[in-house]
């Protein structure tokens, strides 16, 4: 059953859309509430709706992480603007209904953007809880690792 995400998510993508994603200003995102078996989100575009569905399991997560994982969400529809609806609608179902290798590249493209963006810090705190999650660790192989976001980010042995 989808219910409104909240005030608090909805702080927090303003916050970011506002600080680090200007090409989704003005671009509407309804965030939404959905029980996932192991992931925390998901992103994904019904035009004209942009949509993040969370799951209830995403409340355990600290502030910080909380930033990392929506974050990489608005990383996905920073992209899927790019992209444009058309292709969009042409590639979504090929990388992530047909390709397991399409998904763990799409997410790795958009785990290197959220850092671009300034959330490196976050993403990494994300990781942390990931790998901490039973539910979340089997699908952990399709998002850089903690080595390898501290090492995109430049800041090696820093956090």
């Amino acid at each position: 059953m989808l219910r409104s995400a909240g005030k608090k998510y909805r702080e927090i993508v303003n916050d970011l859309i506002n600080n680090y994603f200007p090409e989704l200003k003005g671009r509407k995102i309804f965030l939404f509430r959905y029980k996932f078996r192991t992931f925390w989100a998901n992103a994904f575009w019904l035009y004209p709706f942009r949509i993040i569905m969370i799951s209830p399991r995403a409340e355990q997560l600290d502030d910080m992480s909380l930033r990392g994982l929506l974050g990489h969400e608005l990383s996905h529809h920073s992209i899927y603007e790019e992209k444009g609806w058309f292709k969009y609608l042409y590639t979504y179902p090929y990388v992530y209904l047909f390709s397991r290798r399409g998904i763990i590249n799409e997410e790795n493209t958009v785990d290197k953007l959220t850092i671009k963006k300034g959330l490196g810090k976050e993403l990494y705190k994300l990781r942390e809880a990931a790998n901490q999650d039973k539910k979340h660790a089997r699908v952990n192989y399709l998002y850089l690792s903690k080595e390898q976001i501290s090492d995109y980010d430049g800041n090696s042995n820093k956090w």
